[in-house]
Order: C-alpha cells, then sequence, then structure tokens
C-alpha cells in the first residue's frame, strides 16, 4: 500500500514491482505470488486509480512467470 500512495502521490503511471521470495529461503512461490497479486488488486480496487504495476521477474524463472500468468489471467 505504502507504494501506490507513493505512485499515486507522485502522480505516476506505472510501476514495477520485484517478484522477490519467489522460491527463496524456503518461500513457496504459489503463496508469494497470490500474495502479491492480491495485495496490488485490493490496493488499486479500493483506491480506484488507473496505475500501470509491472512484475519484474529474473530471466531465468519460467516457473515464476507461469505461477503469475495464472494469478493474472
Amino acid at each position: 500500500s505504502n507504494i501506490i500512495e507513493h505512485a499515486i502521490q507522485s502522480k505516476y503511471g506505472s510501476i514495477a514491482l520485484p517478484a522477490i521470495g519467489c522460491g527463496n529461503h524456503d518461500c513457496s512461490i504459489h503463496v508469494v505470488v497470490e500474495t502479491m497479486v492480491t495485495a496490488v488488486k485490493s490496493e488499486l480496487t479500493n483506491r480506484a486509480v488507473p496505475l500501470t504495476v509491472n512484475f519484474v521477474i529474473q530471466p531465468d524463472k519460467q516457473n515464476v512467470y507461469d505461477e503469475f500468468c495464472k494469478h493474472l489471467f
């Protein structure tokens, strides 16, 4: 919510969020992605702002990309 609030105050049209913790530190990729996507969708819906959010995924993390696709589409 802090990132989105800052983006709104700064009048940004888009932000990029790194997919931190996806598969590292014994964190479930599914849980991390689901949490990130759900939180961003909720914030954007509650604030009714036209903000584009890009999730940045390392190029060698096809499994993380696939998980984001499942939750976004």
